[in-house]
């Protein structure tokens, strides 16, 4: 089965079904119930990849701007802008807590 990360409440969780076109509605968290969840793999893709151009890109000093182009990178446009900007969010609050950072 796959795992999801939910964004709202960072709750990972692994799926019931396996098929999403089986379902009637988008999945949703077990824990708050949102429905701004993401498959954790593609989570942790996109994590590494703003991170890889955090510490290797010249505009580094701007991280913000490496967690967007990150996310794009590795997912397109396939979320609903709402999804990519709540994923944007949560990475570079991640990222933020784990380097300590206070900006």
């Amino acid at each position: 089965m796959s795992r999801y990360k939910c964004l709202s409440c960072g709750h990972e969780f692994e799926a019931k079904k396996e098929n999403p076109q089986s379902l009637a509605k988008p999945r949703q968290c077990g824990k708050c119930w949102g429905y701004f969840v993401v498959p954790l793999e593609e989570y942790q893709r996109c994590k590494a990849r703003a991170e890889e151009w955090i510490a290797t890109k010249p505009l580094g000093i701007i991280p913000l701007w490496d967690v967007i182009r990150g996310v794009f990178a590795e997912r397109g446009l396939r979320l609903s802008p709402r999804k990519t900007l709540r994923l944007c969010e949560y990475i570079y609050h991640e990222i933020k807590r784990e380097k300590g950072w206070k900006f």
